[in-house]
């Protein structure tokens, strides 16, 4: 009995000390939900305030790049390369950039985006060939393009500054990326100087009406004697350049972070954008051993004032609906892909090797049969983006596609006339990873240099064999300059070598110059406004001397033929972009005389091929924002026309349609005197035409101007078989450069006008020789040559039994020519060497990528498995209730 009430006891109490745990147990889960609601809010609030804090006050560097970059190489593309492929590149096929879908729409980039923006906000690239891709956030941006210090859209008068140690020290020297003279002191350096040492200093910017003010970009002085930036600085802003207020950061005055060195440039972000007309940059801290210098851009939206009558008044741009935007990698290749698409007979995509990250370098040819070299139609080439950071001159050719297409569709007979008479490659970018680099960073913040090099860290436009030292060299071992060769120069046996320092994109340019047989071209760059032409390198490595070519005169009609029609170039009230005032030259120049290039591929295509060719600087910004795309397309588009028209001139007559002038239209133009007195062509002209002309008559000016400086073109055939003769050599008399036919015979000699006696010469043949008379008609002058073999070169052909001629195309493949056949030899060599690091790079690149996927597999293995871990454990881990549970079991 006394056992079982002691059950009885227990029992009760048992049961009571259960209903209190879980009473416990209930109140404690409570508590501790509201513990986890309480940090969940709080960890809300608190990146709700991060977020703000970003957003407002920002200015680290990593805030301020682009959107999205493509830092890997992109996927293959669909198509596959065409015939004609040379070993070590992708030769000129029929592949084209991809199946990426149309092109976005005009306009997408909007007036309101950063430099460094000019995108969407989010966007996948494919990053390597294996599939794997990268994703980038957008980031905070001022949302406001620049006012214009860089570009000169900001006049001299439009900037002050409290002092200035001197003149060439002055607040106008205060913009972004502006370049000092080579010596401390002169007229030209580089960035605004105070001439105090103290907090009150000041550079200031008049807008000229209400601006919605976002940021600004700060950089040091550009000096290679001192070492000068900002450290920090305030900002100051006012409507009437009288009563200033001081930018405010939660109620303080905000001070932004400056410069940690002299080219780095730095943006800050206002907290709030704030409506003003006037701003003042105030320095606070500086470089300890330097002085209060800077460089600067504003970025600033225009506000409506209905008090302004000048508020209506539109911003400078372009009638014609093209994609106004920057592209990167992939964007090029749908855009060009896009124009592909709309116009499929006139227009083909080719590749003609790659960059070092595997990128491809892609080439439009416009021509009314693409892929195929017509007998006398001359081969023209346009070239960009040598220096990844000068940007301007890819979208110009991305545009131009646009254009010409178009303009083809629509029946524009100016652009008919030079699509059906002229074959046409454009390269919009010849060094695509150096964009890369550049883009990533955006229009401001790119700085002067950075993407300027490819991959490699080589200066592509001092990376191709210097053979004027080699012809120099020659020259005077001989002592008799005609014994030498002075074209068609072969490459040096050390640059065929497979560890010599020579970039794959300028090895797959070098051999797409073998490939077609360019007449004429251009090199794009930007940072200056000049065109520079034949030879860059001087002799004896001078710095600076004019070094002329036998065609110098040619070359700089070549030359103003371009700058006479550039609208900013060849406005005589323009400013100096940096330190150089080029309009005392007609804004053309020697390359020698500006300054010394080594290996140029102006001097190598003169020198090597028939090609000539010039540098054309476009821009005083290498990196213009994207709202100011469609004033530099009008600056640039009527000289980028007339340029191509020089192989192929216009027809005079009511057949040719629109006047095709270097200046056309300039007769509604009110600047049309000011353009064509800067042609140093004016003096002639001056002397030809009547006193007293006016803008009604400069149409008729420019037809004659197209009409000068031509040529002569003809075919080179054998007099038995009627077929062209190749590599025939097409030599003037008194003039020393020869150049030589192509393939099929034919040639293009570019002259000025003038009587002319020439001769053609092969290898077993006798050499002929007529007058040619190249006058201002607006066209060139035919001069075929029908050459009769030797008798000792029939005797020969008897002797082997064969009656092929040596040219042609039954002739031998091994040209006869010793210069010819060292050339091909070293050619051979060459692209043998790049076809084995090539080969070699692919097997890294093959490897890189089997190693990324057993990472990525092995990572993933140990994910899977530590998650069975954790479950497994979560699964056996014990919880109170599971507890309680167990033990009301064991009760029972």
């Amino acid at each position: 009995m006394e056992t079982c009430l002691r059950l009885l006891l227990a029992a009760l109490c048992l049961g009571r000390c259960s209903h209190g745990t879980q009473d416990r147990i209930l109140q404690d889960r409570i508590l501790q939900d509201q513990i986890l609601q309480d940090r969940i809010l709080q960890d809300q609030i608190l990146q709700d305030r991060i977020l703000q804090d970003r957003i407002l006050t920002t200015t680290a560097a990593a805030s301020r790049t682009r959107a999205y970059r493509a830092d890997g190489a992109e996927s293959l593309d669909t198509g596959t390369d065409g015939p004609g492929t040379h070993p070590g590149t992708d030769g000129p096929g029929t592949d084209g950039p991809g199946t990426d879908g149309p092109g976005t729409h005009p306009g997408t980039d909007g007036p309101g985006t950063h430099p460094g923006t000019d995108g969407p906000g989010e966007k996948t690239v494919p990053a390597e060939e294996d599939g794997t891709s990268q994703t980038e956030e957008k980031k905070p941006d001022p949302a406001c393009p620049p006012l214009g210090l860089e570009s000169l859209r900001v006049d001299d008068s439009q900037m002050r500054a409290s002092s200035y140690e001197r003149t060439g020290l002055g607040p106008h020297r205060g913009r972004l990326n502006i370049q000092s003279g080579l010596e401390d002191g002169d007229l030209y350096d580089g960035a605004w100087c105070a001439a105090a040492r103290d907090r009150d200093q000041w550079l200031e910017v008049d807008a000229l009406r209400p601006t919605l003010f976002t940021g600004v970009v700060l950089q040091g002085r550009s000096s290679i004697w001192s070492w000068d930036w900002v450290e920090s600085y305030k900002l100051q802003l006012s409507n009437d350049s009288e009563t200033w207020w001081t930018v405010l950061d939660g109620g303080r005055e905000a001070v932004f972070e400056g410069n940690r060195n002299p080219e780095t440039p730095v943006l800050g972000l206002l907290p709030v954008p704030t409506v003003a007309r006037f701003i003042r940059i105030n320095p606070q801290t500086w470089f300890s051993n330097g002085t209060v210098c800077l460089r600067a851009e504003v970025l600033g939206c225009r506000v409506p004032d209905p008090d302004d009558v000048d508020a209506s008044d539109p911003d400078p741009g372009s009638k014609d609906v093209l994609d106004f935007r920057h592209h990167d990698y992939s964007e090029m290749r749908k855009l060009m892909r896009s124009v592909a698409d709309q116009c499929p007979d006139i227009t083909r995509v080719y590749s003609i090797g790659r960059s070092f990250r595997g990128r491809k370098l892609y080439v439009m040819e416009i021509s009314d049969q693409p892929g195929t070299h017509q007998l006398g139609e001359p081969e023209f080439r346009y070239v960009a983006g040598m220096h990844g950071n000068e940007v301007l001159g890819r979208e110009l050719l991305l545009n131009l596609m646009q254009y010409l297409c178009r303009e083809f569709r629509a029946g524009n007979r100016r652009v008919v006339r030079l699509v059906t008479e002229t074959r046409i490659h454009l390269l919009p970018s010849m060094n695509p990873d150096g964009y890369e680099e550049a883009y990533s960073k955006g229009s401001e913040l790119a700085g002067w240099a950075d993407g300027r090099y490819s991959a490699e860290g080589i200066d592509l436009n001092h990376n191709f064999p210097d053979l004027n030292n080699i012809m120099w060299d020659a020259q005077e071992n001989l002592g008799d300059p005609r014994r030498t060769a002075n074209h068609y120069i072969p490459i040096p046996e050390y640059y065929t070598q497979e560890d010599a320092t020579v970039a794959p994109e300028t090895r797959a340019v070098i051999s797409w110059m073998q490939d077609v047989p360019f007449v004429l071209s251009a090199n794009l760059h930007g940072g200056e406004l000049v065109v520079s032409y034949p030879f860059d390198c001087t002799r004896g490595w001078t710095p600076q001397e004019a070094t002329p070519t036998a065609d110098d005169a040619f070359f700089r009609w070549l030359a103003s033929s371009y700058a006479s029609t550039h609208l900013v170039m060849a406005d005589p009230a323009r400013r100096l972009c940096h330190y150089e005032d080029f309009q005392v030259h007609n804004n053309i120049i020697n390359g020698g005389a500006w300054h010394t290039v080594p290996g140029s591929m102006n001097d190598f295509s003169y020198l090597h091929t028939n090609c000539f060719e010039v540098t054309v600087e476009l821009s005083c910004d290498k990196f213009p924002h994207a709202s100011e795309l469609p004033a530099e397309w009008e600056n640039n588009k009527e000289s980028l026309l007339v340029y191509m028209e020089q192989v192929s001139p216009p027809r005079p007559g009511p057949g040719s349609g629109p006047v095709p002038a270097g200046l056309h239209g300039a007769g509604q133009s009110p600047t049309a005197w000011a353009r064509l007195r800067s042609s140093p062509c004016w003096s002639t002209w001056s002397r030809s035409v009547p006193h007293g002309l006016g803008p009604a008559q400069v149409q008729s000016l420019l037809v004659y101007m197209e009409q000068v400086h031509r040529g002569i073109k003809g075919v080179v055939r054998d007099k038995t078989t009627k077929r062209g003769i190749a590599d025939a050599v097409i030599r003037v008399e008194d003039h020393d450069h020869d150049i030589r036919s192509a393939a099929d015979g034919d040639y293009w000699r570019l002259l000025n006008p003038g009587q002319y006696r020439v001769r053609a010469l092969a290898p077993g043949y006798l050499p002929s020789a007529r007058r040619c008379s190249v006058d201002t008609e607006p066209r060139p002058t035919v001069c075929d040559f029908t050459l009769t073999k030797t008798p000792v070169q029939r005797l020969k052909e008897l002797r082997a039994g064969g009656a092929g001629g040596a040219g042609g195309a039954g002739g031998a493949r091994v040209p006869q020519d010793l210069q010819l056949r060292l050339r091909a030899l070293r050619l051979r060599k060459l692209r043998a060497s790049t076809k084995a690091i090539n080969r070699r790079r692919e097997g890294q690149r093959l490897q890189a990528r089997s190693t990324r996927r057993t990472r990525r597999t092995r990572s993933t293995r140990r994910t899977r498995r530590t998650r069975r871990t954790r479950r497994a454990q979560s699964q056996t881990r014990e919880t109170p209730e599971s507890g309680l549970r167990r033990a009301e079991r064991d009760l029972d």
